[in-house]
């Protein structure tokens, strides 16, 4: 399992704050995705697990790897270039790999369906 490119990560504070204030946001089983277009020609991503979530780091860097593994194949699937941030809720800590997979799927669904 190997990190994202870096031409596939969105790891600009500014771009960052933009998708978080202006883009539009779905929710589901723990997870917040919050999506905007983007000018680049290919979509980029960010995983944020804060503290509230679990407070031992090795327990968040696991989210943070499972919720990066399963991207890794939704992304591709985007019809158009997106900045896309995925938060992760402290209800999600609980959640198993399969239920996590389940509600990505479900968001990229819709929001491929969108309109954008």
């Amino acid at each position: 399992m190997a990190a994202f490119k870096r031409s596939r990560r969105l790891y600009d504070k500014k771009a960052i704050s933009q998708v978080l204030r202006r883009g539009r946001r779905i929710e589901r089983g723990g997870l917040v995705v919050y999506f905007q277009s983007s000018d680049n020609s290919a979509s980029r991503l960010a995983v944020v697990v804060s503290k509230s979530v679990d407070k031992r780091a090795v327990r968040r860097n696991k989210i943070r790897r499972q919720i990066s593994e399963i991207m890794r194949g939704l992304i591709f699937g985007i019809k158009k270039p997106l900045r896309i941030i995925v938060r992760v809720l402290p209800e999600a800590s609980k959640a198993d790999f399969g239920r996590l997979k389940n509600a990505l799927e479900e968001i990229f669904v819709n929001i491929n369906n969108l309109k954008i």
